[in-house]
């Protein structure tokens, strides 16, 4: 008979490790963590980051995407960080489009002055 919660063995010594265990007891190397499905809360906070450090919040898609319980957290953070990207570098690009013609009215508006002799 198959047993789903098969224990897996220490990667250095191969002896069984209990079925929560972090670390081997022999060699103290770290298991993988088996169940690190995140909280709603941790989701949460992940998003917003993408949202709001958007470049530096590539560290979540790097963190879970290999994690299979967490692996839809990582690719919808990334989704998130093209996307607010994407959005600042348009509303950048406006902002600068619109300064330029702003500066360009200015400077035609001095050189009205000029002329002038102000």
């Amino acid at each position: 008979m198959y047993n789903q919660h098969m224990s897996e063995k220490c990667i250095v010594y191969q002896d069984e490790l209990e079925n929560d265990a972090n670390f081997c007891s022999n060699c103290g190397i770290k298991v993988k963590n088996r169940n690190t499905q995140l909280s709603n809360r941790k989701k949460m906070i992940i998003y917003l980051g993408s949202m709001v450090l958007a470049p530096f919040s590539l560290y979540w898609f790097f963190k879970y995407f290999r994690d299979e319980n967490n692996k839809k957290v990582a690719y919808i953070s990334l989704s998130i960080t093209i996307l607010a990207f994407v959005l600042s570098t348009i509303i950048l690009t406006s902002y600068v489009q619109m300064l330029d013609r702003f500066m360009g009215k200015y400077k035609d508006s001095l050189n009205i002055y000029t002329e002038l002799g102000y």
